[in-house]
């Protein structure tokens, strides 16, 4: 069974990565605590498409880009 969250997880860390973007930073972005942040990237929490969308014009990625892998 595919864990999708883990997978967009990664795909979010790897632009995160990319651009130099500390973890920390997205957290504060979406209003989320150190601790959903980072069980979201782990693919602990299921992502909210909202925060999905708000990433995307964010890292202006396509969003395509965050689900890659799906």
């Amino acid at each position: 069974m595919i864990n999708a969250s883990a997978i967009v997880g990664a795909n979010v860390r790897a632009e995160l990565d990319r651009l130099e973007i500390p973890r920390l930073t997205l957290a504060a972005k979406l209003g989320l605590s150190k601790t959903a942040i980072y069980d979201r990237l782990r693919g602990h929490l299921n992502w909210d498409i909202d925060e999905l969308v708000i990433i995307s014009e964010w890292l202006d990625v396509p969003l395509d880009q965050l689900l890659k892998g799906l």
